[in-house]
């Protein structure tokens, strides 16, 4: 009776270690479940959508906003917002239509201090700081009808943390490689050139403009709190820059700060 139980007890074992299995021997074990995979990443701004609506519902905390000064020189802008969410940075503009109209190429820039420190870059033509180390060139508008906006991308090329205060200063246009040809061959200069990444989309509404950027397509990265300033343009000349500010009591410029924007994450 006793040799039996023995026996018994051996044979449990066997079994179990047969339904347990060695993972080193076994020759088909089971593999891990695959991971969930994150959601795809849906931006609460619509850029297709011939509307505006979906700002109202951004939290009002994260969304940075700025209006243009009653008697700046610069007043074709009439006021601007910008909302970065997790992967764009979303701006939309208000301009006046009695002072853009030639619209042959209405050309838009943004100008980025993307790592919030005047620092680095340069640039202080339109802003009373430096720090911009890239800038977004091309149209809103051409030949009379809304243009989507995927622009070239140029670096600063002159001094850290140097700017010019003028805006006729020749000098002060440092954003192309000296040691390039910088010509239409060459994109004149641009480190990404007009169209050559799909770097953002926009919809004119309107006398508005809604512009998305994919920040990831510029080349340097952003601080989680970053800088901008945008301008729009008759014949290559500023007609509105925001943010501004009122002129002096001589009619000249005041030039502001640039909007912070800080992504909401």
């Amino acid at each position: 009776m006793k040799a039996n139980w023995k026996l018994a007890l051996m044979a449990f074992a066997t079994l179990a270690f047969v339904a347990c299995g060695d993972p080193e021997k076994d020759p088909d074990p089971k593999p891990d479940p695959d991971p969930e995979p994150e959601p795809e990443f849906v931006s609460p701004i619509d850029i297709h959508d011939n509307s505006l609506a979906d700002w109202d519902a951004l939290p009002a905390g994260k969304v940075a906003s700025c209006t243009g000064a009653a008697t700046s020189q610069w007043k074709a802008l009439k006021s601007m917002k910008a909302y970065a969410d997790k992967m764009y940075l979303n701006i939309v503009v208000e301009f006046d239509d009695d002072l853009i109209a030639d619209r042959e190429w209405v050309s838009f820039h943004v100008y980025f201090d993307a790592d919030n420190d005047v620092n680095t870059g340069g640039y202080s033509a339109e802003w009373d700081e430096t720090g911009c180390e890239f800038m977004l060139e091309d149209a809103v508008i051409a030949e009379g009808a809304s243009h989507n906006y995927n622009p070239a991308v140029f670096q600063w090329f002159g001094g850290m943390g140097e700017g010019i205060k003028d805006l006729t200063d020749p000098t002060g246009w440092n954003w192309t490689d000296p040691n390039r040809p910088n010509d239409e061959a060459d994109g004149w200069g641009a480190i990404v050139a007009t169209g050559a990444l799909p770097i953002s989309n926009s919809q004119l509404i309107g006398n508005k403009v809604e512009i998305q950027i994919l920040r990831e397509l510029i080349p340097y990265p952003f601080a989680d709190t970053f800088k901008i300033g945008v301008d729009i343009q008759q014949n290559w000349n500023s007609v509105g820059v925001l943010p501004n500010a009122d002129d002096d009591a001589e009619g000249n410029h005041v030039l502001a700060k640039k909007l912070v924007v800080t992504i909401d994450k």
